[in-house]
């Protein structure tokens, strides 16, 4: 997912490297050289943290992966409810509009949108299922790697 963001001109190498380093905690420290450069990594990742709005979207960035939304909210309408399930299962059946962040339909987090996430949002709002994976139940962003994005022109 990485290699296709980077494809499609939404991120420098550069940075999914810094970013990647920052949310996987890996890096390459087999030498004081390669330390000192993830140090500096991590350094430019905290300062594009640091510029962030007050709506978590990072300043300056075209990556739509990088959208703050709420896991299961599908409609995007700040609530948790029947209407999300009925969102993924009008996208996938009836031919409805694709929903504005396909993270956020993944309500199982598996990197699949399908029959699945509409029965585990409603496994969690009927059926004593627990909580959606993160982020739920406040906006935050996705660190699991998949082909999943939000549709930056929604924001």
């Amino acid at each position: 997912r990485i290699d296709a963001a980077i494809e499609a001109g939404r991120i420098s190498p550069e940075d999914a490297e810094a970013r990647f380093d920052a949310v996987c905690g890996e890096g390459d420290d087999d030498d004081a050289d390669d330390a000192d450069d993830d140090a500096d990594d991590a350094d430019d990742a905290d300062d594009a943290a640091a510029e962030e709005d007050a709506e978590g979207e990072a300043a300056g960035v075209a990556n739509p992966h990088d959208a703050s939304f709420i896991r299961g909210d599908v409609n995007d309408d700040k609530v948790i409810d029947i209407s999300d399930s009925v969102a993924v299962i009008s996208y996938l059946f009836l031919g409805e509009a694709r929903p504005y962040c396909m993270d956020s339909a993944d309500a199982n987090d598996d990197g699949n949108v399908d029959i699945s996430d509409t029965l585990r949002i409603l496994s969690h709002l009927f059926n004593g299922g627990g909580a959606l994976p993160q982020p739920f139940p406040s906006p935050g962003f996705d660190s699991t790697v998949d082909n999943l994005f939000c549709d930056e022109a929604a924001f």
